[in-house]
């Protein structure tokens, strides 16, 4: 697994949030993995911060996960509507 070049921060600050716990995840990952999943992804500061080439978020908050593949589906309709 290749380690990311640029850390990626959240767009959101989520209570409860695995930020200040992100040097213990990345010692705790094994050195190589076939996918990476985030069951409660929040703010997403561990997926960001490992940047994993195949990866699977989940939140019980539906706005939050409809934001996210807004995010990822159709990124170039959403920066337009924040230039707004």
């Amino acid at each position: 697994m290749n380690k990311p070049t640029n850390k990626l921060k959240p767009f959101v600050k989520w209570a409860g949030g695995k930020a200040q716990f992100l040097e213990i995840i990345s010692l705790l990952l094994p050195a190589d993995y076939n996918q990476f999943v985030e069951p409660f992804v929040g703010g997403g500061a561990a997926f960001l911060n490992v940047q994993p080439n195949k990866l699977i978020i989940n939140d019980l908050n539906q706005e939050l996960m409809t934001t996210y593949r807004v995010i990822k589906d159709t990124p170039k309709p959403l920066i337009g509507l924040l230039q707004e």
